[in-house]
């Protein structure tokens, strides 16, 4: 069977030269119709699409093996082929509150799944257990994702 294009990837081919996991890397007309749109799926399919592009793109910037929560400093190479993998992938804006950004990337953070689930549906108690993470920062990001919410879906005419 054929290998991925993808430089280093060792998976087997699921279409047009790429594995599952890049097929964002296709550049036939007939995927970049589909998959490129000018609307507001940002150019993914899902959510794991998404994330996968994030991940492969965090670790050309961070060096492969080497990707760290930015809010805990945490370590996350270890959770790749785990259960708990998606859980790294924590949206800024709440998908059901925000829907126009549910498959925006920058909407996303690469997280370590404690510090997910204490954002999701903590409380000040767990945060106040935490001191050394910077929930302050993510509190910041927050702020900001929600200013570009606002001016995205005036520009777009959302209501």
């Amino acid at each position: 069977m054929k290998r991925c294009q993808k430089e280093g990837c060792r998976n087997y081919v699921f279409s047009n030269g790429f594995c599952q996991r890049h097929q964002y890397l296709r550049q036939d007309d007939r995927y970049l119709k589909k998959h490129h749109r000018e609307d507001i799926y940002f150019g993914f399919e899902n959510q794991m699409e998404m994330f996968i592009w994030l991940w492969d793109r965090e670790e050309k910037m961070q060096g492969e093996g080497r990707i760290r929560c930015r809010y805990t400093r945490k370590e996350l190479s270890c959770f790749v082929g785990k259960k708990l993998f998606f859980s790294c992938f924590a949206h800024v804006l709440p998908k059901s509150n925000y829907p126009h950004f549910k498959l925006n990337p920058e909407n996303i953070r690469i997280v370590h799944p404690e510090f997910h689930r204490i954002v999701d549906q903590g409380t000040k108690e767990d945060r106040d257990k935490q001191p050394d993470w910077k929930f302050s920062l993510w509190d910041q990001d927050v702020f900001e994702m929600k200013e570009k919410y606002r001016e995205f879906k005036k520009i777009n005419s959302l209501a």
